[in-house]
């Protein structure tokens, strides 16, 4: 499986961080690190925030960034309860999905930086853009703002996989320590959520994954795989070996107390 990438730029809009983009974008206590591109900006009130990434978004995985400063003095915010919803606008119509994520920690980096992770689960449908919703919380306010981040892409991958068990919708996220899949052993995350009534995702921490390697022409796996340990987050470590080139299936059987929720399939050629 090979991840295409797409070249995008990003700009910021003028204003969109009151009348001085370039206080929010760049100072706000300390420089933005030069690995890092500002993507969208958003003002609620007295709170401005950026959002940036370190490469264009894609189906699956996305380290995100934040800095939020007030807008009255230009002072970073450091320490808040930060809370991501991403959705998927449609053209005259409300927004319909959502996905998973890990919210950032309470305290900013060094850097002024809240980091996150969103997994977009598919890119823009046509007539239609994600949009990031993110509720802030500063330590020692009592009201909460609400910044709208919109105006980038999203581009597909083949990271991502669901399946459905009763009411319950299971979203599984494969990716490679080493970019993508080559012959030999591949040490991988696979990220697993599972939906929420209210149509978000909280991280399932309590699986037992077993995976299988088959190639279909040669009549035949491979050995020396390692099933996935759970880390954090939802997200489980392994390895697999692709021991020749050509077609492979690597199945993931994942269980939940005892019982198996659902078998998911990535395929590869090599």
């Amino acid at each position: 499986m090979k991840w295409i990438g797409t070249a995008i730029v990003f700009g910021l809009s003028a204003g969109a961080c009151g009348n001085d983009t370039p206080r929010c974008t760049q100072n706000c206590g300390a420089p933005l690190p030069s690995d890092l591109t500002p993507l969208s900006t958003a003002v609620d009130g007295d709170i401005e925030g950026v959002l940036l990434t370190a490469q264009p978004l894609r189906v699956g995985p996305n380290p995100v960034f934040y800095r939020f400063s007030h807008v009255s003095d230009g002072l970073p915010i450091t320490s808040a309860v930060i809370t991501q919803t991403p959705v998927m606008g449609m053209s005259n119509a409300a927004p319909v999905h959502t996905c998973p994520v890990s919210n950032p920690l309470r305290a900013a980096n060094a850097d002024a930086l809240f980091a996150g992770k969103i997994y977009f689960t598919m890119p823009a449908a046509t007539g239609g853009t994600w949009l990031d919703q993110v509720r802030i919380v500063p330590d020692g306010a009592v009201a909460a703002h609400n910044l709208m981040f919109q105006g980038f892409t999203v581009t597909p991958t083949d990271a991502v996989t669901t399946f459905t068990l009763g009411s319950t919708t299971y979203v599984t996220t494969l990716t490679f320590a080493a970019g993508s899949a080559k012959a030999g052993d591949n040490a991988f995350t696979l990220a697993v959520h599972a939906s929420r009534p209210d149509g978000t995702y909280t991280p399932v921490s309590d699986a037992s994954i077993a995976l299988t390697t088959s190639m279909a022409a040669m009549g035949h796996g491979s050995s020396g795989n390692n099933d996935p340990v759970f880390r954090a987050d939802g997200e489980y470590d392994g390895v697999f070996n692709l021991s020749m080139s050509g077609a492979w299936d690597i199945a993931f059987e994942i269980r939940r107390n005892g019982a198996v929720q659902g078998t998911v399939h990535y395929f590869f050629n090599l």
